[in-house]
């Protein structure tokens, strides 16, 4: 299923996401990842030894929910491809340079700056992997305007302290 442009207006923008598996219980499991429109797909980095990717590898259906700091936000009903080939440490340096925002400069791994070969030996010494997700059907909330949600802080969020500028 293709995105709406607002879909993908969102997603070009907001990165931090859980992937909502199913285990061998039939009960669903969560995990926090990042996602990122790489060439107009949806891509997200795992590890060959994890278990959502075991998950995956079994059921490769999962459903995606996505934030914004503003009271938005997408839910993917997705079907997950795997591409861990050779390609794959090269695979996630064009997701992680998305992510970044930097086409060319070192990137950030853990709190410390790597360059092209260091990350790349990083990617291969961890056995990464990339999602790639496909949507199906895709849930969402409407993007608000700074007038329409009146720039306040949910009061859930104010009252442990979170400031957080809505009206940008």
């Amino acid at each position: 299923m293709p995105l709406s442009p607002e879909d993908v207006e969102f997603l070009l923008i907001e990165y931090a996401a859980a992937m909502i598996t199913v285990g061998a219980d039939g009960r669903p499991k969560v995990a926090l990842c990042g996602v990122a429109l790489v060439d107009g797909q949806l891509w997200s980095s795992g590890k060959q030894d994890r278990v959502r990717t075991q998950r995956l590898r079994r059921h490769p259906q999962c459903t995606l929910y996505v934030h914004a700091t503003s009271p938005a936000w997408r839910g993917l009903e997705t079907t997950v491809t795997l591409l861990d080939g050779p390609d794959a440490p090269e695979l996630n340096l064009r997701l992680f340079r998305v992510m970044q925002g930097r086409p060319a400069d070192p990137l950030w791994w853990y709190g410390h700056e790597l360059d092209e070969s260091a990350f790349l030996d990083q990617m291969r010494a961890e056995r990464r992997l990339v999602y790639r997700v496909r949507g199906r059907a895709v849930l969402r909330t409407a993007t608000l305007t700074p007038r329409d949600r009146g720039c306040r802080m949910p009061k859930a969020l104010r009252q442990w302290g979170v400031r957080i500028d809505l009206c940008r």
